[in-house]
């Protein structure tokens, strides 16, 4: 028997290429929550010329935080703290503005994706989704979920007490796997 088509939701902040190796037949659904205004067009118009695709031009960091993002050249490493090291090891890469995002539930987003698999790439919001993410209802809560990391020192990353030890502890997700492929981003 086949295996079913996931449904996944990225929340982030990259242009919707970096995406390509998700093979889009694949899926049954992509739904990109992304507030990064850089690459607003480029979401919208996948959206609107793949009837597998959605957008959500909003932040997933809880409906009334409405965060400043930190937008960068390189629209990945685009995120809700500031970048520190960062610009150090891609010299290249030019703040370009901090604009106010609105921020979203995630229980709202995931009630109308249904996501089977999310994934997290939001330097400076992975707390706050990671807690939303604990409290969704066992129906709503995506079966896999795939969290990049920056590391330490390249963000002015906010303090926060919760540890993936304890977002494994008081959940239903476990960490299944680790990778230190890329030293600076562990997923």
């Amino acid at each position: 028997a086949a295996l079913p088509q996931p449904h996944v939701l990225y929340v982030g902040t990259d242009h919707p290429d970096a995406l390509a190796e998700l093979e889009m037949a694949a899926l049954s659904q992509l739904t990109l929550a992304n507030p990064n205004p850089e690459v607003r067009t480029a979401c919208e118009e996948l959206a609107q010329t793949e009837p597998h695709v959605s957008f959500v031009p909003s932040c997933v960091t809880g409906a009334g935080a409405d965060p400043s993002l930190h937008v960068l050249s390189l629209p990945g490493l685009s995120g809700l703290s500031a970048p520190r090291d960062l610009l150090e090891l891609f010299p290249g890469v030019q703040v370009l503005s901090e604009t106010p995002v609105t921020g979203v539930d995630l229980a709202a987003v995931v009630a109308d994706a249904k996501a089977s698999v999310m994934r997290i790439d939001l330097p400076g919001a992975e707390a706050r989704v990671l807690r939303q993410l604990q409290d969704l209802p066992a129906d709503l809560a995506p079966a896999h979920v795939f969290l990049r990391l920056p590391g330490a020192a390249l963000y002015d990353m906010p303090d926060d007490d919760l540890t993936l030890a304890e977002f494994e502890r008081d959940s239903a997700y476990s960490i299944r796997a680790q990778s230190n492929a890329d030293p600076d981003f562990a997923e």
